[in-house]
């Protein structure tokens, strides 16, 4: 609890009453931030977590947190983090809450601050539904399902993980790498590794399995190994070295050097030497009047028009003048 009892500041000894009161009507819309900003603080923990697809992938928490009383509330959160806050959420995780009445969200900054990550202004809804503790993922895909039911159960070590590029970008899946007990080597191939075990498995790290019976490849039981490792966490310690969410950490800064050693400011613009047409149109006069298609009052009147069009200056005009060999006009 030091992270919490740090942060927080002695929460605790005003928490009991939020139970008995709600500070504001909570609006349909924008009542996560309300709450986030307003809400009473209380040191919570994630006891459970709900995945599901429709469409995309959806998620959700289960947050408990207990009153001075002794009493638990539980509290339905659906968040949507970003890569490197989400892969360090897991059961057990100590979090800051924000509650109103019976609703709840993650304090963002408080969070954000001990993650090392911007959560200033988080994507999250507080849900009437709560998931049940420990893990339920409806998310997964139904072939590795298949897999888990369909081959023989066994248990490997984690020992690297390799990104899937497309079009040389990283995306979200993996190809995992693993040891069987009989010391060969085989892989869960393209593995939608999800957030809630990111930072967890690494390198050394045992996990439940199910190996095909010709050899090669392994479909992981993420949610199992979730749950048999779940435990209180402090999010202030680092993910493991080798983890999936310590690569996020490394990848995300790496983007960012590129980007700062980008040279993205617009180049100075510099002004055309005496006499020379840049303006299309411009330019197109000046050659009609030479080659004697086009007469002299007509450069003229387009390039005042320009001009009054704010699309050339009149130095610019004056320069067309002096490239057809005329006068500048009065």
């Amino acid at each position: 609890m030091g992270f919490l009892d740090r942060v927080l500041g002695g929460a605790n000894a005003v928490y009991g009453t939020w139970t008995d009161i709600v500070h504001f009507e909570d609006p349909a819309t924008a009542a996560a931030s309300k709450r986030m900003a307003h809400g009473d603080v209380a040191p919570g923990t994630i006891t459970g977590i709900y995945r599901r697809y429709d469409e995309v992938t959806q998620d959700f928490l289960a947050a408990s947190a207990t009153d001075r009383t002794g009493e638990v509330h539980r509290f339905g959160i659906q968040v949507s983090l970003g890569t490197i806050a989400m892969s360090r959420l897991r059961l057990g995780l100590l979090v800051p809450l924000r509650i109103d009445g019976t609703k709840a969200v993650l304090d963002g900054p408080v969070l954000g601050a001990a993650l090392g990550v911007d959560l200033s202004d988080p994507t999250q809804r507080s849900k009437r539904s709560i998931p049940e503790d420990g893990i339920n993922d409806a998310a997964r895909d139904v072939r590795v399902l298949s897999r888990l039911e369909d081959w023989p159960r066994s248990t490997a070590t984690i020992t690297g993980f390799t990104p899937l590029l497309v079009m040389g970008m990283r995306t979200e899946s993996w190809d995992v790498h693993v040891q069987l007990a009989d010391g060969s080597a085989a892989a869960a191939p393209k593995e939608s590794v999800p957030f809630y075990v990111q930072s967890l498995v690494a390198p050394g790290v045992p996990v439940p399995v199910a190996a095909d019976p010709t050899g090669g490849t392994v479909a992981i039981d993420w949610p199992a190994f979730a749950e048999a490792v779940s435990g209180p966490s402090d999010p202030t310690t680092p993910p493991p070295v080798g983890s999936i969410a310590e690569q996020h950490v490394t990848n995300a800064a790496a983007d960012a050097a590129e980007m700062a050693a980008l040279d993205t400011s617009p180049p100075t613009p510099v002004a055309p030497p005496p006499g020379v047409v840049t303006n299309p149109s411009l330019r197109a006069w000046v050659d009609g009047v030479n080659g004697g298609h086009m007469k002299a009052k007509e450069l003229d009147t387009g390039a005042k028009g320009l001009v009054e069009a704010g699309m050339i200056t009149q130095e610019e005009a004056d320069s067309a003048h002096r490239a057809a060999g005329l006068p500048r006009p009065d």
